[in-house]
């Protein structure tokens, strides 16, 4: 099975990609790594279907698709789509940059739906997400496979605990709304009265300003902030914490989705608080391969983090619970494997 692998992103930059195409290659399968940018982007896309040696097309982003698929009357080969989000959703709803109801909005709901019925297959990051496009756009759940995020493991690597004589707690992020700063800001205060427990803080995007006005509302003392750090960097960072955070929002995306910092949590070796969601208990189990809390809620997550600083040896087991259960099933080659049979499944699919 040869794939043709197409985008329009830096591989260096995407990690989804990386680790779809690190995954697939790791499972011997022979894959053309075809990306672009520039402004003749889609035209080079365009002259590379023609070529028609392939078996399957595997395509990230709307208008790679919509490329393919005009295409697909002279290649004819199956288009199997990497949907990753819904953009009416993430958009209108998560970031709230677009106003719900208006002709945008209504737009973004057209192509969410649009573009899963023009590939031959889809597949979203959790079964919460797949349900979600299910409810919302009426697509077909027969069209959708389950592809979790995982973590590039060739960068974040496993990493021995470290020797802190407190408790380092740490987070690395975009600061979008779903991952809750308010929420770890407002249970860092609630932590303060114990000097032992400490915040690094790692990142800078929508939500940066508002949070590091909050944390100077609240005199929040505990928190190191840092800009945010190459890829390779961010490894170094996280084996300096005893616990890593997850994301915290209330959001409908952060009740479906399982962002790629959970799983360089455990694949670092670090015990995982995060969210208590649908997304998360297809994974994870509470108390034993990560710690759970209720959404929006920074009495929750200072308790959590409260008893897992004091109990190093309950931190130790969740960590090494989460890492086996990486290897086990989210690994990269994990990942690239369950992609691959997608992809055979697909690949003799013809209209």
């Amino acid at each position: 099975m040869k794939v043709l692998m197409l985008g329009v992103y830096d591989i260096n930059g995407y990690s989804r990609g990386r680790i779809l195409w690190k995954g697939l290659t790791a499972n011997n399968v022979d894959v053309d790594l075809f990306l672009r940018t520039g402004r003749a982007k889609y035209f080079s896309i365009a002259k590379r279907l023609l070529k028609k040696d392939f078996d399957v097309v595997l395509v990230n982003g709307k208008l790679v698709l919509l490329t393919a698929w005009l295409l697909k009357w002279w290649h004819r080969k199956p288009v199997v789509f990497d949907v990753f989000i819904s953009d009416y959703d993430t958009l209108v709803f998560d970031r709230k940059i677009v106003k719900e109801g208006s002709l945008k909005a209504r737009l973004l709901w057209w192509s969410d739906k649009i573009s899963c019925m023009l590939a031959d297959r889809n597949f979203l990051d959790t079964q919460s997400h797949i349900e979600y496009f299910v409810r919302t756009f009426k697509s077909d759940p027969a069209k959708f496979s389950i592809i979790y995020i995982g973590s590039d493991d060739d960068v974040f690597t496993f990493q021995p605990m470290p020797k802190n004589t407190g408790t380092v707690v740490y987070f690395h992020g975009t600061f979008i709304p779903l991952h809750g700063m308010d929420v770890i800001v407002r249970a860092a205060k609630l932590l303060e009265d114990d000097k032992s427990i400490t915040f690094h803080i790692v990142g800078k995007g929508q939500t940066y300003e508002p949070t590091r006005k909050l944390a100077d509302e609240l005199h929040v003392t505990s928190i190191n902030w840092e800009p945010l750090l190459g890829l390779h960097e961010l490894p170094k960072r996280m084996a300096k914490g005893d616990i890593s955070l997850g994301n915290f929002g209330a959001s409908e995306k952060a009740k479906m989705v399982i962002t790629h910092k959970a799983f360089d949590t455990i694949s670092c070796g670090r015990p995982l608080i995060t969210v208590d969601t649908p997304a998360h208990r297809e994974v994870f189990t509470h108390g034993k391969t990560a710690w759970l809390v209720p959404p929006n809620n920074p009495e929750a997550l200072a308790e959590a983090i409260r008893t897992l600083a004091k109990d190093r040896k309950l931190r130790e087991t969740i960590a090494e619970n989460g890492h086996a259960l990486f290897a086990e099933k989210y690994s990269t080659k994990e990942i690239g494997q369950a992609l691959k049979g997608v992809l055979e499944a697909t690949k003799d699919l013809r209209d």
